[in-house]
């Protein structure tokens, strides 16, 4: 605003040009260069001491909060005793208790309050959809393969294509 306000000073009063044009746009110009240093320099030393928005304490917390969960779960799975009927079933158990905890554990990772384990969780969750999606669209390209061999029915196809379309949108959701 400063500078087009001077600029609209015009170049010639009365045919001869305006005392001190020049002079007022450079004055002008170094107010504004004068206030932009002074606001990069000046504001982050002012807001040095500023407590954290309500926003931010409130996302703090709900981090907080699943990482206490997520170690609530770990610890009862840790501690969780089922009866097996034979070795297979117990070892049904063991690792289907390993696949739990170890969701939990990339959830403690994401998390994570340190910078470094959660850039690391967040390449691992892009990698992890990437490679979720590209399975799902190798079952999308043998589902159409199948109907086209007339392997299944339409009806069987529009299933299995809602349950994948679900999955897929599924892996779109921000966890």
């Amino acid at each position: 605003m400063t500078l087009a306000g001077v600029l609209s000073v015009p170049l010639l009063m009365g045919g001869t040009a305006f005392p001190e044009r020049d002079l007022l746009i450079f004055i002008a110009a170094g107010v504004i260069l004068l206030s932009l240093i002074a606001a990069c320099i000046a504001l982050p030393l002012l807001l040095r001491g500023i407590e954290k928005s309500p926003d931010d304490k409130r996302r703090h917390e709900v981090r907080d909060a699943w990482r206490k969960t997520a170690e609530a779960a770990i610890h009862a799975l840790e501690v969780e005793e089922a009866k097996p009927v034979d070795a297979a079933e117990a070892a049904l158990a063991a690792e289907l208790k390993a696949r739990i905890m170890s969701e939990y554990r990339h959830q403690l990772e994401v998390f994570n309050d340190s910078a470094e384990a959660q850039a690391l969780a967040f390449q691992m969750d892009l990698l992890e959809r990437r490679l979720r999606l590209k399975a799902l669209r190798a079952q999308r390209l043998e589902l159409y393969s199948l109907s086209r061999h007339h392997q299944i029915g339409d009806d069987v196809l529009r299933e299995v294509l809602g349950e994948l379309d679900l999955s897929e949108a599924n892996l779109g959701q921000v966890k």
